[in-house]
This record gives structure tokens, C-alpha cells and sequence, in this order.
């Protein structure tokens, strides 16, 4: 378990952690290169695509004209569904309704043409904020909710008389003109789509491409309740990347009018916002070339199969989306990753801040503590937790034991706003927080580790520790990058995997997962900490490992609440112990005191204890 080197779970590192070393600096034999199979038939099968499309198309210049418009919609797409995991399926209604604004500003009230372009993106961002509250779904049941979104939208441009054209439509647009010149060619508009493709990807990159929101993102895809579990607040960060994508498909919308002249509900419906889902598919998540890639293929599937077959290009873009998630689930746009040890690795060469050797992660907190006033949770008529009464002192490790359905894991839920009580009162530093949601109570100083591992497959080791020093950093102001990863190597270095910093989580084992959890709970600074079941799935040196990291969490001075099953762990552990049998509780007291009572003799071990 210890893979720190000279450090140790317990304890001071016996050796400071010079500057970069998280890197291995030692001079390596370089491994033979292998042939990047992947990544060149990846290039292959677009260079083809591309080029059969060039060969069939009468106007190229006018296929990647429309190719990069409908681009920016894809790629405030990407964001949405790529990159957030966020199912919408409305997004060809958002670029509708910005060429309705644009084509109203320009004609209608014969306003600036670049004026009226930012109205466009007003109007998508608007709808998308309208329309927000679906987020509160997920799953399937988002990608109904947009589908209806879509509907409903086509049905009130097109039938409402307050909206110009309505069914008709409105015609003789005029384009766009940009400092006196006017964009009146598809050359120009490929222009100028192409400029503020590259603009918008360099700004989606850097406030959702790197840092704490990368990890934000990346978390609310994989695990929503876990971001809520360490302070994030997802329903704002959904709504925000919803309304970016909105604005992205009203500004596509605004160009699209100006291109074409007119505008009509015609190619805006739900069979477009499939269409455009399926190119971020085929581009590949999260990635905003490959949404712009996705994009092409779309436009370009009208061209390769011509009028005769173009009834048939959704079975096309079907087509090619099953060969692409069957022969690159990464999407058909290649990376970097595909031509890795054939193009220069520059990150290799950049060095991560030495670990803070103050272990400042480990200062002493102020340490919440817990009341509990007639807890209950009820699933209809099976009663978890029944009329709990009981107080944990601050400071304390208390361990929450019980036979298996006695509501351990249920109370540790309604602790943490993981699941609502139905009756009683939850008590944090005699705060009543019983009506509180998830981030509040989090944002209060509270870490928890769950039975099933949830870390985030998509982030690295130190990044998945960084999602607990976000935490701790909400409330302390601005705080650099550089010095959060301080803290996160800082935090690897007390459970003993500084080594393993880079590893994709996916690679470690079992136990090793555990400690990362850990990390990134003492990397929070938490004032609270539930852990629920540390030790399950770990060998007996393993375990022992384990407690060591626990106590040098709880030297902290927080409050820990440790659901557990292994009694001679409790034992070791423990200073206090709560136990509860059927949802009701048994006893509550010492370590010592509980173990030697004939309640809790009679319950869990089967006979009490003779006199």
C-alpha cells in the first residue's frame, strides 16, 4: 500500500519532497516506438471523407461555409453533451431562434447587422435559460425533455402571430456587414465563421478546458452527486454550460440568416438537433475539433449523397456513427494520444510544484459537531432509521456499527443531504441543517467516502485529488493552480501514493483507489468527515495501512463518523461507538462500554457477554 517511497502513512515523511518530484527524473533506455496504427486510419478515413466530398461537391468553398456555422452550434454542443454529459436534444432550436432575432434586428427593425448578430446570440442564450429547469432531469428522461423543448419551439415559431413570418418565414435578410464591408460570399462567411470558431474554442479551453473547471466538468459528467458531495454546485454549472450552448447555437443561427437571406422553421426541427448530437458523437466527447469535424460530416453527408438519396442522410449519419463508436469509441477526429512517442510530448517536460512540505492539508480545523433529534427515514413501509436521538461530540471518531439493513449508510446519507429525512432534525454546530441541500452542508466542512469507489475515470490521480482541494479553496479567495497541486501532491505524499500521481485511477489496485479517496478527503480540510466502510475489500496489511491514514486525519481535530463492519478495526480505532439495530438505536457510548453491553452483545454478536 505504501507507494511514496520514503514516505509513510503515519507520521512525518521520513524525507522532504524535493521540487518536482512527482516526476521521475532518473535517465531511461526509451521504449520502442510502435506503429500508431489507430491514429493513422483515424487521419486516413478523413482525409478520404474529405476528399470525396471536395470531389463531389459543385462549391466546396460553400460546403465548408455552412460545415463551420454549423460548427459553432456543435461545438456549444460539445460542451453541453460532450463534455458535461448533459443529453440535449435541442439544440438545431436554439440556432432557429437565432435567426429569427437576427433576422428580425436586421430587416424587421433594420438595425446594425452586427448588432443583430449579438441579438442572435441573446436570443439562443435566452431560450436556453428559459428552458433550464429540464436540466432538473437526467438520463433519458433530459433527452425527452429537450426533445419537447424542440418540439415546442417549432410549433410556437410557426404558428404564434407575434413572431415575424411565422409559418412563412422571413425573407430578403440582409447579411452581415462588419466594419463597412459586407460579408455577402460564402468565401466571407467561411471566413469569419472560421475566426470565431477559433475564438470561441480558445475561450471554451481556457475557462472550461483546464483547472477547476475541467476537473467541475469532468465530475459532473461521471458523478454529479459527487461534485455536490465536495461543494460543487452542479445544477449552476449545468445551467451555465446550457446557456453557453445556447448562445454558441444563436450565434450559428445569426450567421446562417445572414448567408442565406432567409429564414424558416425548414432544417431547424428535432431531426437537425439528432443530427447535430450524432456529430458529436462522430467527432468525438468533449472534444471541440472533433465537433467541428461531426459538423462537416453532416453538412458534407447532403453532398456526397445528393438530391436523389438525400431523404437518406440520416441513415447515413447513422451509419457512420455505429462504424465510428465500433472502430474509434473516441470519436473519428484524431489526438494526440494516437501518435503518442511520434509527436513531442511537451507536458512531459513541465514540472509539477514540489509537494507543500508544511502539510499545511493537516493544520488543525475547528471540528463540526452532530445532533440528531427523532432522525427517520421511511421508504414506504419499511422504516430505515427510526427516531434517532443522539449528539457527537466535536473532535471525536465515532464508529457507526450495526448488522447489515440496521440504516448505517441511510443515516450517514441524511447527514450529508445525500438523501432527505422524512421526520427530525440534523443539528451541525446547533445549526439546523435539516432542509439544507447537499452543496450547502459540503461548503460547511463536510467529506465523506462512500461503500462503492466513486472517483472520476476521466481525471488522473492528482486530478481527482484536486476535486477535494477545490473545495477547500471556495472559501479562501483565489488561489493558483500551482498551489492547489501543492496541496493535492501533499495529500498523496500523507497516504503514501506521490508515485502513483500521474496513473489513470482505472490502472491502481482496489486498496490503492481507497487511499485516493482519502487523499482527496484530507485534501478538502474537512471539519466532518463519513466514511462509510473504509475498510471493505482490503487485506488485513492493507487495513492496518488504512487506519494509519485515518489517524493522521483525525489528528486534524475533525469530527469522523466511520461506518464499519470489522470490529477489531472499530476496536483500534474508535473512541466512541454508535450502534443500531433495525434503524433504531442500541447503544451509544465508549468503545469499551458498547462492546460490553448485553444489548449489543444480544444483537450483534448473538448472546451477551456472561457476568
Amino acid at each position: 500500500m505504501n507507494q511514496g517511497g520514503p514516505h509513510t502513512l503515519a507520521g512525518t515523511p521520513e524525507v522532504d519532497a524535493p521540487a518536482g518530484a512527482a516526476l521521475d527524473t532518473g535517465v531511461e533506455a526509451a521504449p520502442a516506438r510502435r506503429i500508431p496504427v489507430a491514429g493513422l486510419v483515424r487521419t486516413a478515413a478523413v482525409v478520404v471523407f474529405v476528399y470525396f466530398a471536395w470531389y463531389q461537391s459543385f462549391d466546396f468553398i460553400s460546403l465548408l461555409s455552412l460545415a463551420a456555422i454549423w460548427g459553432l452550434a456543435t461545438v456549444g454542443l460539445g460542451l453541453v453533451l460532450g463534455a458535461a454529459g448533459q443529453i440535449s436534444l435541442c439544440q438545431a432550436s436554439f440556432v432557429l431562434v437565432g435567426a429569427y432575432f437576427y433576422g428580425t434586428m436586421a430587416k424587421q427593425w433594420s438595425g446594425p447587422t452586427l448588432l443583430a448578430l449579438l441579438f442572435a446570440c441573446v436570443g439562443g442564450a435566452a431560450l436556453a435559460l428559459i428552458t433550464s429547469p429540464v436540466l432538473r432531469a437526467r438520463g433519458y428522461y433530459l433527452a425527452i425533455a429537450t426533445m419537447a423543448v424542440s418540439l415546442l419551439t417549432d410549433r410556437v415559431v410557426t404558428t404564434e402571430s407575434w413572431i415575424p413570418g411565422r409559418n412563412t418565414g422571413l425573407i430578403g435578410v440582409p447579411p452581415l456587414k462588419i466594419a463597412g464591408m459586407q460579408i455577402n460570399t460564402n468565401g466571407r462567411y467561411l471566413l469569419v465563421a472560421a475566426v470565431l470558431l477559433v475564438i470561441v474554442i480558445a475561450l471554451l479551453h481556457q475557462r472550461y478546458g483546464r483547472g477547476h473547471m475541467r476537473r467541475a466538468i469532468q465530475a459532473l459528467h461521471h458523478d454529479e452527486q459527487l461534485l455536490a458531495g465536495f461543494g460543487g454546485n452542479s445544477a449552476a454549472l449545468k445551467r451555465q454550460v446550457f446557456i453557453v450552448g445556447g448562445l454558441l447555437a444563436g450565434l450559428a443561427g445569426g450567421l446562417y440568416a445572414g448567408d442565406f437571406g432567409y429564414v424558416s422553421d425548414n432544417g431547424f426541427g428535432l431531426q437537425e438537433s439528432f443530427a447535430l448530437a450524432l456529430a458529436v458523437f462522430i467527432g468525438g466527447n468533449g472534444r471541440f475539433l472533433g465537433a467541428v469535424l461531426g459538423a462537416f460530416v453532416y453538412e458534407a453527408s447532403f453532398t456526397i449523397l445528393g438530391n436523389s438519396l438525400s431523404d437518406y442522410r440520416f441513415a447515413f449519419l447513422g451509419a457512420v456513427v455505429v462504424l465510428t463508436v465500433h472502430f474509434f469509441p473516441r470519436g473519428l477526429m484524431p489526438s494526440r494520444q494516437d501518435f503518442k512517442g511520434w509527436i513531442p510530448d511537451l507536458k512531459r517536460h513541465r514540472r509539477l510544484p514540489a509537494a507543500d512540505r508544511e502539510h499545511h492539508e493537516l493544520d488543525a480545523v475547528e471540528p463540526l459537531s452532530v445532533s440528531l433529534s427523532g432522525l427517520t427515514k421511511r421508504y414506504a413501509a419499511l422504516t430505515a432509521v427510526d427516531g434517532v436521538t443522539l449528539k457527537v461530540r466535536p473532535g471525536s471518531l465515532t464508529a457507526l456499527i450495526g448488522p447489515n439493513g440496521a440504516g448505517k449508510t441511510t443515516m450517514l446519507d441524511m447527514i450529508a443531504a445525500d438523501q432527505w429525512a422524512s421526520s427530525g432534525n440534523i443539528e451541525l454546530d446547533g445549526e439546523d441543517v435539516t432542509t439544507k441541500s447537499r452543496v450547502k452542508r459540503a461548503r460547511l466542512g463536510i467529506a465523506r467516502t462512500y461503500q462503492r469507489l466513486r472517483l472520476v475515470p476521466s481525471l488522473n490521480v492528482l486530478d481527482n485529488v484536486l476535486i477535494g482541494v477545490d473545495q477547500a479553496a471556495r472559501g479562501a479567495g483565489r488561489v493558483k493552480e500551482q498551489e492547489r497541486q501543492a496541496r493535492a501532491e501533499a495529500a498523496l505524499v500523507d497516504v503514501g501514493l506521490l508515485d502513483c500521481h500521474d496513473a489513470n485511477v482505472e490502472t491502481l489496485t482496489f486498496g490503492q483507489r481507497r487511499l485516493v479517496e482519502m487523499a482527496r478527503a484530507i485534501s478538502s480540510r474537512p471539519r466532518l468527515v463519513l466514511l462509510d466502510e473504509p475498510s471493505s475489500g482490503l487485506n488485513d496489511a492493507e487495513t492496518q495501512d488504512f487506519a494509519q491514514v485515518i489517524r493522521r486525519l483525525h489528528s486534524t481535530g475533525c469530527t469522523i463518523i466511520l461506518v464499519e463492519h470489522n470490529l477489531p478495526f472499530v476496536r483500534s480505532l474508535a473512541e466512541d461507538v454508535i450502534a443500531l439495530d433495525r434503524g433504531k438505536l442500541l447503544a451509544h457510548g465508549s468503545t469499551e462500554e458498547v462492546f460490553a453491553s448485553a444489548d449489543f452483545q444480544r444483537s450483534y454478536v448473538g448472546a451477551a457477554e456472561p457476568a
